[in-house]
């Protein structure tokens, strides 16, 4: 059971204070964390890497009381700029602030939808191509994994399998 330190107290994402008989909210990170996340130049989605930042900034906006936000999004934009370009971390950080009455619309869905491999930034142009002059939805992969590779008895290897790799004798 956590109990309460200098008038704070840990719970799940948030660091609850007491401060004058009133609750004031930050998120909690615990004291191992080492603010790691994806590299802004590994092969990742780009829309991945927005939504790092901006599921962050979201959190903080839902956890933060009003007088911690400022120093939770300074946290995050200090975190970030070590690798990621200060306009994608601004701009998707306040986007992710503004305030929504309602949720964006979905746009309808193409009659035809196909599968690439991500092979990097050029599968996201194919994608945004083949939707702007064929009205074609696209779903991206992440391409062979070592385990799609691996058969044993002329079948695919099951999850939990143990596979002995040793020279016969």
């Amino acid at each position: 059971m956590e109990t309460e330190k200098l008038h704070q107290l840990p719970f799940v994402d948030v660091t609850i204070q007491n401060s004058n008989n009133q609750l004031i909210t930050s998120v909690y990170r615990k004291p191992t964390h080492t603010d790691q996340y994806i590299q802004h130049h590994s092969n990742h989605h780009p829309q991945i890497k927005r939504a790092i930042v901006s599921t962050l900034a979201r959190r903080a906006k839902n956890i933060c009381s009003p007088s911690n936000l400022q120093q939770e999004l300074a946290h995050l934009k200090s975190t970030f700029i070590n690798g990621y370009p200060r306009l994608l971390v601004e701009t998707t950080t306040k986007k992710t602030l503004e305030h929504r009455d309602q949720p964006p619309t979905k746009p309808e869905p193409s009659p035809v939808c196909i599968n690439i491999p991500y092979v990097g930034s050029i599968s996201h142009h194919i994608s945004r191509l083949l939707k702007k002059t064929a009205s074609i939805d696209t779903t991206l992969s992440s391409g062979k994994t070592l385990k799609s590779f691996i058969k044993a008895n002329d079948s695919t290897i099951d999850d939990g399998a143990i596979i002995n790799f040793g020279t016969d004798k």
